[in-house]
């Protein structure tokens, strides 16, 4: 079986209330054309005003007070995760967390990385995050400024 016919099969089941009504009324009108009814899909539900509007989220990105390093690693996954084609590479989205982090979280994830997070492989950077958000999601809460 192919991928494409494959992502037509399972693609109704990922679908639920609206999303899935507009899936059966636009079903016809892709004439068998993945790409097609994932366009339109992508279209309808996220406009290009939606992912802009991501990507701000995303690009200022910071590690709020009062929010550990897994809170704040979870917060990032869910806003890269919210829309399929945000279309930011990996090392731009790996700088982004890393520059929000605070202070202390910044010098942790470089000395858990061997002394400079900016030159691990985009895979070792986020595994490395991710297992340090995982093992002690408590990792330093930023200190309030007095």
């Amino acid at each position: 079986m192919s991928d494409e016919t494959l992502k037509w099969k399972l693609f109704p089941f990922s679908l639920t209330g609206k999303a899935r009504y507009w899936y059966k009324l636009n079903i016809g009108s892709a004439h068998g054309d993945w790409k097609k009814l994932y366009n339109s899909f992508l279209s309808k539900y996220f406009p290009i005003s939606k992912v802009a509007d991501l990507r701000f989220e995303i690009l200022p990105y910071i590690q709020l007070e009062e929010e550990c390093l897994g809170e704040s690693w979870d917060r990032f996954i869910d806003l890269t995760l919210t829309s399929p084609k945000l279309s930011i590479p990996e090392q731009v989205l790996l700088f982004q967390i890393f520059k929000g982090l605070s202070r202390e979280n910044k010098q942790t994830v470089h000395a858990a990385s061997g002394g400079s997070f900016h030159h691990l492989s985009a895979s070792d950077a986020w595994n490395l995050i991710d297992l340090m958000s995982r093992k002690s999601p408590s990792f330093y809460i930023p200190e309030r400024e007095k």
